[in-house]
């Protein structure tokens, strides 16, 4: 795997060396395949290695930078949503996510993704729902889906549904997954999916 690979497994390397993590800090998001310009790839990369070690700011400068050349290259736009996203900006976020889907013609999938964790934590549950399915019909890669499934999930379990985020659970489960980010927010969801039923059913013995 390249350095260029996967900007979020950077920065959850670099996170383990930091007390201040941020939870969105295991965002997912490409930085490859898509420059037509080495000056453009440059500076996207610069802008992953000062945002790796919180320096958000002369980060988003580079990537604006790299914009100003490929005004339309989804995965430098995504990043600078990461960028914001990571310091809990998350409508900033949310903004540049959406025009990275538009540019791309909605194919930027890991674009897809952040959007529907973040619709998760702004409490945008059937939005997060939505785009999460855009995504488990759309893309070809296991490891988007895997994710889209998780983030459905949560936000299926979030609308009450607990039999619809059980069943993406087990679809994950089943899956035998080691990635241990995904891993670890599994653990997580299998609780709140169980205090769901729990009050579903006092609920309905009511």
């Amino acid at each position: 795997m390249t350095r260029k690979f996967l900007y979020f497994l950077i920065i959850i390397l670099v996170a383990c060396k930091s007390e201040k993590k941020s939870e969105d800090q295991n965002s997912l998001t490409f930085s490859t395949k898509n420059f037509k310009t080495k000056k453009a790839e440059e500076l996207n990369e610069d802008g992953i290695e000062k945002a790796k070690f919180g320096n958000y700011d002369l980060a988003e400068k580079l990537f604006l930078k790299a914009l100003d050349l490929e005004s339309k290259n989804p995965t430098i736009i995504t990043n600078l949503g990461l960028n914001q996203q990571v310091q809990n900006n998350y409508e900033k976020a949310m903004k540049y996510y959406e025009k990275a889907l538009y540019v791309s013609d909605s194919t930027y999938y890991i674009a897809s993704l952040n959007l529907g964790k973040l619709y998760y934590k702004t409490k945008k549950h059937n939005e997060g729902v939505k785009i999460s399915t855009f995504v488990i019909n759309k893309s070809k890669d296991e490891t988007i889906i895997n994710v889209a499934y998780l983030h459905r999930s949560y936000n299926q379990v979030s609308l009450g549904n607990c039999k619809k985020a059980l069943n993406d659970y087990n679809y994950l489960k089943k899956n035998n997954l080691k990635a241990e980010e995904i891993l670890r927010q599994m653990n997580t969801l299998e609780k709140e999916i169980k205090n769901c039923v729990q009050h579903t059913d006092i609920t309905n013995s009511k």
